[in-house]
């Protein structure tokens, strides 16, 4: 879901328990992996779609999280379920920090690290023109 990674969502990779009400109106509980997170919601992957506008709340540490379903996605290995916060509720890392966060915001730009390896490429063209001649 890439718009999620160009809204400051991070990537993670852990278990939290989601609960929701199905259509018959009976209570849901599974564990889910939750993939990505942002401060307006997450990606959760489940074994079965998720309908939209569905109301779902899973646990991440010692926080709850409480949105509906704003897209499910089916893939091979799974559905993706992006949830989006109801009022009252945002992440935030102080808050609560998933296993296995990755920020991709931590990563430098490509354009600077395209600069970085095109000066270091000229410094050692630069090296091996000054030994030939």
């Amino acid at each position: 879901m890439r718009r999620n990674r160009e809204m400051g969502a991070c990537l993670c990779s852990e278990l939290v328990t989601a609960r929701w009400m199905n259509a018959f109106g009976q209570r849901q509980e599974t564990v889910v992996n939750l993939e990505e997170i942002w401060a307006e919601g997450a990606t959760l992957q489940f074994e079965y779609p998720m309908r939209p506008g569905a109301e779902v709340e899973f646990l991440g540490g010692s926080s709850r999280f409480v949105g509906t379903v704003a897209e499910s996605r089916s893939d091979f290995v799974g559905h993706f379920v992006e949830i989006r916060f109801a009022d009252g509720y945002r992440w935030s890392r102080e808050l609560y920090e998933p296993d296995h966060f990755f920020d991709p915001a931590s990563l430098s730009p490509v354009e600077e690290l395209r600069t970085k390896n095109n000066k270091l490429l000229e410094e050692v063209l630069q090296k091996i023109q000054n030994r030939v001649a």
